[in-house]
């Protein structure tokens, strides 16, 4: 979505309101890098910024693009800034606005894409319902699974140039994926049953994986990217065995015992978001942005709070933003993957997205 650094700028260099919101997000963004919540400084411009926008609303006799826009703003880094009520309450404000904003033009059309990126991010650090944004056109793909995510990841190793996984790696995502595919439809005791075997195949592969990760290259940077593979890998197999034994304890064989279900290690997920929340995007954004999202929505199904999610679930709508395009899919993808791993960690949780119906918004 190149609109971000075309449009949506240079509309905010030229409209007060826009400019403010702007200077809010630049502000946040460096807390968010810090992994700080919003300083003293952050907050004096989401308050001027909030200030302009219900004075701009107040006056308008329609949504305009600069007041969508600074809502956006609003919603995505009052997220980030670990203020997750205040994003909520920015999140209705956006669905009125932009529900209503039929055939307004491509740039609409973007910033509809836009918010729906953020509206998912937000979802993911609360654990609620994905609300989604109808696009003017209807999607021409309707059919996604969890496993598509994954695929993509895996898929970008051996067709594009410049990855910086390993063989290693890719043949834990690999199985990873495998085991994905063959469980997105599988009852709690077929799951169990594939997951063990799953298990007795990993552990024959242990030796030959141990030896290939010290042989691993000197580029700095693709350390860090197949150590925070990894790590989420290892908290996929802890949280999937959790859940499956925790959720089938009625329905396992008596010999097995739910007590001896293995949670996410802790210091897994604090080192990954150690690592994440210091992280230049950059290059994921580069070489490997799919695996960087699974790995994200991967430890935020494995988080128990908000708070605990936002390190990761603020990583979504950048890496989203910068590899997505217009008709969302690849984070529909995401949406598909993130429902069906925390369907379990969670129940009664859908894998639907709220599609938003069409409001009237005006004075």
């Amino acid at each position: 979505m190149a609109h971000v650094h075309n449009v949506w700028v240079s509309r905010a260099l030229s409209d007060p309101c826009l400019f403010l919101a702007l200077l809010f997000a630049a502000s946040a963004h460096r807390d968010m890098v810090q992994g700080t919540p919003h300083t003293t400084q952050t907050l004096y411009h989401q308050s001027q910024a909030l200030k302009a926008l219900r004075e701009r609303v107040n006056e308008a006799k329609q949504v305009s693009y600069e007041i969508a826009a600074s809502a956006i703003t609003l919603t995505f880094y009052s997220m980030s800034g670990y203020n997750t009520a205040s994003a909520l309450i920015h999140k209705s404000g956006v669905l009125q606005m932009l529900a209503g904003c039929r055939n307004r033009g491509p740039e609409f059309e973007a910033l509809k894409a836009l918010a729906n990126v953020i509206l998912f991010g937000l979802a993911v650090v609360v654990n609620e319902e994905a609300s989604y944004i109808r696009p003017d056109k209807a999607l021409k793909r309707t059919d996604f699974r969890a496993s598509d995510l994954l695929r993509r990841a895996v898929l970008r190793v051996s067709e594009v140039q410049g990855s910086l996984l390993t063989s290693d790696t890719t043949s834990q995502l690999q199985t990873v994926l495998e085991f994905i595919t063959s469980t997105e439809h599988a009852s709690i005791s077929d799951l169990y049953t594939l997951h063990k075997a799953t298990l007795m195949a990993r552990s024959r592969e242990t030796t030959i994986l141990e030896t290939e990760s010290r042989i691993m290259t000197g580029n700095k940077t693709a350390q860090i990217i197949n150590k925070c593979c990894r790590l989420a890998i290892n908290i996929f197999w802890s949280t999937l065995e959790s859940a499956v034994l925790f959720r089938g304890r009625k329905s396992l064989p008596a010999s097995i015992d739910p007590t001896m279900a293995s949670p996410a290690p802790p210091t897994s997920l604090e080192m990954l978001r150690a690592i994440i929340q210091g992280l230049e995007l950059v290059t994921w954004k580069k070489h490997d942005p799919e695996a960087c999202l699974w790995i994200c929505l991967t430890a935020a199904a494995a988080c128990n709070d908000p708070a605990s999610r936002v390190p990761f679930g603020a990583v979504v709508p950048p890496l989203l933003t910068a590899s997505d395009t217009a008709e969302v899919l690849l984070a529909k993808e995401c949406w598909k993957y993130s429902k069906w791993l925390t369907g379990f960690v969670s129940p009664g949780t859908g894998d639907t997205m709220v599609l938003i119906p069409e409001i009237t918004v005006g004075r």
